[in-house]
């Protein structure tokens, strides 16, 4: 393990003096890839949160009357009372993750790094802890809880929320950046043919998460993804070169339902962006520099507590990301 962990070390040094002469540029590339970044959380988000109060508008109108007649009678909330507890509230130990991260990094060494070596023909940048850039976002609130954060020295990720009696819309994400070009055997960086790249994170991670319904609905997810902008060696002609997600749970409840993540309260552990969820190749040109975002993201909608139906809903992620590697084709 631990020379595995100093061949990693010299991969990142190798890679951070061969982009040495481009960090100022890559300084001011970052500016503008996190705008467009947080365009990406901040414009989706506004458009379910103004479908989800359009749904709650309709659902008044039409099941409302009915509720609150149904309030009115003996008993009505005697026997709802029955089901009625409290908000959720879920959190990750960090102990039990640290510990978690610990045994996956010696479990996926071989099956990363050593068969991206053995087995492709590529050229490999290898990132790892301090990285270049960090970046949060939070919509919607205020709420029982909303936090999201990242640490780009330790390679940290990580959200919680929770909607509680407020109800309403929340959206959570955290970014780590990197930056690179294209590398092309025999050229200087950012020199040579076009070719192809892959963004491939070793970022493990875990998760919490429960929805709970008294009649009124509720809607919970979370996902991670890679977001790469490029633009040309004066800083202009910005593109969007990839924004690849994936939710890796999601869940909705309504009137009695109570759901949660498989074996609650012990937090689900797992492999960000890794198999059958890893980001895809993407066009690579020279005379290009590249920004990349690996994050995780969470949202969450839920009719708090009212006379007409309850629920709530939290969820929590923490991961670090160990090291990321972008591939390229050797050509």
């Amino acid at each position: 393990m631990e020379g595995s962990r100093l061949e990693l070390d010299e991969l990142i040094s190798q890679r951070e003096h061969a982009y040495q002469p481009f960090r100022e540029a890559f300084e001011g590339a970052r500016s503008r890839a996190q705008s467009a970044w947080q365009r990406t959380c901040v414009e989706p988000f506004g458009k379910r949160a103004s479908e989800v109060d359009a749904r709650r508008a309709l659902s008044d109108l039409a099941i409302g009357p009915y509720v609150r007649r149904l309030a009115d009678q003996p008993g009505y909330l005697s026997a709802v009372e029955r089901f009625r507890g409290e908000t959720p509230s879920v959190s990750l130990p960090r102990s039990r993750q640290d510990e978690a991260l610990g045994h996956a990094t010696r479990d996926f060494w071989n099956s990363i790094i050593v068969a991206a070596f053995g087995q492709f023909g590529e050229t490999l940048d290898v990132f790892g802890p301090p990285y270049a850039g960090e970046g949060e976002e939070r919509q919607g609130g205020p709420h029982h809880l909303q936090q999201a954060s990242a640490d780009r020295q330790q390679g940290r990720l990580e959200f919680a929320h929770t909607i509680g009696e407020e109800g309403g819309s929340s959206f959570v994400s955290a970014a780590l950046w990197s930056h690179f070009m294209r590398r092309s055997p025999g050229f200087p960086p950012g020199q040579g043919n076009a070719g192809i790249a892959q963004v491939r994170p070793f970022l493990p991670f875990s998760n919490r998460w429960e929805t709970v319904s008294v009649i009124a609905t509720a809607r919970n997810k979370a996902g991670w993804g890679v977001f790469v902008t490029s633009e040309d060696l004066n800083g202009g002609d910005e593109q969007v070169e990839q924004n690849h997600q994936y939710w890796f749970f999601t869940d909705s409840t309504a009137w009695f339902d109570h759901h949660a993540n498989p074996g609650a309260p012990t937090p689900f552990e797992d492999q960000a962006l890794s198999f059958q969820n890893q980001a895809p190749w993407f066009l690579i040109r020279p005379g290009r520099l590249y920004s990349m975002a690996v994050w995780c993201f969470g949202e969450c909608d839920a009719n708090g507590k009212a006379l007409d139906g309850e629920s709530f809903a939290a969820a929590a992620v923490r991961g670090k990301m160990q090291f990321c590697v972008v591939a390229q084709s050797k050509n």
